[in-house]
């Protein structure tokens, strides 16, 4: 159903979304303006982009099945498609909280002693731009000390157990190979090498669970003065290849967007002004990589 990348807990709980949305409507009575109030409901309540786009997939197969089986008319699509019944996306997101490599870093060292896994999996978040999913479920065999490159190919998320490691990414384009920087490098070989299981795990050998991870890094992170969010080193990681003039196709393949389109829309805030001298040439200083609080130190 156009959701093949998603487990039955997360159809499940889109399912329960859109009856709430929906509200009474019968199938024959939806229209651009049911297209419009579902929409508008995604964007009231917050979500990410590609848990709208989820939705709205799960909309757009139940309206096949009913045509399918003769509940609506052949040209239901049509109606839902007309000009009221389209939102338009605002150019430019605004900018979202950003943690410089150096805060991140300065998080990572707060958090050591008490919380050693969150610590080295910051410094992974910090050098790789990756999920915290992706994180939670990176496996030794996917990370290559010969070709220097670390396999994104899993992803943890919340089953019926608990959280569990699943063979897939968010999105289909979200399989990749992150090339592994010097302080990536060192902090696997802290934690002793091996070749198969799980890198960060619970004591009950099980994936670490964003709850688990929330609250330690939002006190240390309120007690320095930085973004706790786990984002917030992907968006600076993205922002900061786009400054240094990266290809797009690359920056878009590395972050794991499903299209370049997804990541032009998301980090439009974060693309230099070709008539801004200022900009273009604050991006030739390379002082600015570890941020002005890790500089400080």
């Amino acid at each position: 159903m156009g959701l093949a990348h998603s487990s039955a807990y997360n159809v499940d709980w889109s399912v329960n979304k859109l009856k709430v949305w929906v509200g009474s409507a019968r199938l024959k009575d939806f229209s651009g303006q049911t297209l419009v109030r579902i929409k508008s409901s995604a964007n009231t309540e917050g979500l990410a982009p590609v848990t709208a786009r989820k939705i709205m997939r799960l909309f757009k197969a139940a309206i096949t099945d009913a045509m399918a089986d003769n509940l609506v008319p052949p040209n239901t699509f049509a109606a839902l498609k007309t000009k009221k019944g389209k939102i338009k996306t605002p150019e430019v997101k605004p900018r979202p909280q950003l943690r410089s490599i150096g805060e991140t870093m300065l998080l990572s060292d707060k958090l050591r002693k008490t919380h050693p896994d969150l610590a080295d999996m910051l410094v992974l978040a910090a050098y790789t731009g990756m999920r915290f999913g992706e994180i939670s479920g990176l496996q030794w065999e996917s990370v290559s000390f010969k070709m220097n490159k670390i396999t994104v190919e899993r992803t943890s998320v919340k089953g019926p157990n608990g959280y569990e490691v699943r063979m897939r990414t968010k999105t289909k384009s979200g399989h990749r190979k992150i090339p592994m920087a010097k302080e990536v490098r060192e902090m696997f070989i802290r934690r002793g090498r091996q070749f198969s299981g799980l890198i960060f795990k619970t004591k009950a050998g099980k994936p670490i669970p964003a709850p688990t991870a929330a609250n330690p890094i939002k006190k240390a992170a309120t007690e320095l003065g930085v973004a706790h969010g786990w984002h917030c080193s992907r968006h600076y990681w993205c922002s900061l290849l786009i400054e240094r003039g990266r290809p797009m196709p690359k920056i878009s393949k590395l972050m794991g967007h499903s299209s370049m389109r997804v990541t032009q829309e998301e980090y439009a805030w974060a693309i230099p002004d070709p008539d801004d001298d200022e900009m273009f040439l604050s991006v030739l200083n390379d002082s600015s990589l570890l941020g002005s609080a890790y500089n400080s130190v």
